[in-house]
C-alpha cells in the first residue's frame, strides 16, 4: 500500500494521515516481523515507507507486504515542526522490529532511534555531522544510552562536517565502540577530505571500512598506503 498526498498542512498530517498509518501497522500481523525502513525528509515533503524484511523463494516476492506515504505540505513549516512531525511519524512504527533503515535527511538524525534498539544496518544521506551525532541528547531523558546498541553497519553518503570539524566522526566511532562492538563503516559520495592522521585513526576504530570514496581526492586507500 502506497499512499501520496498534496497540499497537507502539518495538522492534517498529524490528525489524519497518522492515525490511518498506525492502523496499518497494527492491522497486519506481518509488520511484527524484522523490517526495513526508508525515510526522507525536506521543508516540502516527508516520506517514509516500512516493508518487511523477506528471506523466502524469489518467486513469492511480490507478495511482501509494504506501506508507504509521501506527503508534501503547504509553506515552510518551521525547522522544529518539521522534526517533530517527522518524530511522530516514524514514532508509529512497530519499533523493536526495524532492522535496516534508511535515512535522506534536512535535520539531524532524531533521538528516535533509541526507540529502534534492533537497527542494525543504518544508511545516512545529506547530513552535516555536527557534535554529537548519533549520541544521546546530554540534557535529554536518557543521557548516557547508547542509541544504537544493535548498530552493525554504518553509511554515509554525500555528508558534511559542521565547522570542518572531522572529529565528530571520530568521536562517534569511540562512542559506538565502547563496550567492545565496533562496527562496518563506508562512506560514498561526496565527503570533505580529512587528514590522513584522521583517516587513519578512523579505520583504528572500526571492525571493517567498506569500500567507497573519499571527498574529491580518490579512494581511501590512498590515505593508509
Amino acid at each position: 500500500m502506497d499512499l501520496d498526498a498534496s497540499g497537507c498542512t502539518v495538522e492534517d498530517v498529524s490528525q489524519t494521515l497518522a492515525p490511518y498509518m498506525r492502523d496499518q501497522y497494527r492491522r497486519d500481523d506481518r509488520f511484527q516481523d524484522e523490517l526495513e525502513v526508508e525515510s526522507s525528509s525536506s521543508t516540502a515533503c516527508i516520506a517514509i515507507s516500512v516493508t518487511v524484511i523477506y528471506y523466502g523463494p524469489p518467486t513469492l516476492e511480490d507478495s511482501v507486504p509494504s506501506a508507504g506515504f509521501k506527503v508534501f505540505l503547504v509553506g515552510q513549516p518551521p525547522r522544529d515542526v518539521l522534526k517533530k512531525l517527522f518524530i511522530d511519524l516514524i514514532a508509529l512504527i512497530p519499533r523493536e522490529q526495524v532492522e535496516g533503515f534508511s535515512a535522506d535527511l534536512e535535520m539531524e538524525p532524531p533521538e528516535v532511534l533509541i526507540m529502534m534498539p534492533t537497527i542494525e544496518r543504518l544508511y545516512i544521506s545529506g547530513l552535516e555531522l555536527s557534535e554529537g551525532f548519533l549520541q544521546p541528547n546530554k540534557d535529554g531523558p536518557h543521557p548516557n544510552t547508547k542509541l544504537l546498541p544493535s548498530l552493525d553497519y554504518l553509511c554515509l553518503e554525500d555528508f558534511m562536517l559542521k565547522g570542518d570539524n572531522s572529529r565528530h566522526l571520530t568521536t562517534y566511532l569511540a562512542h559506538q565502540a565502547s563496550g567492545g562492538r565496533a562496527i562496518s563503516l563506508q562512506m560514498v559520495g561526496w565527503f570533505p577530505e580529512m587528514p590522513p592522521e584522521v583517516a587513519s585513526e578512523i579505520k583504528g576504530m572500526v571492525r571493517k571500512l567498506c569500500q567507497g570514496g573519499w571527498g574529491k581526492e580518490g579512494d581511501l586507500d590512498r590515505y593508509y598506503r
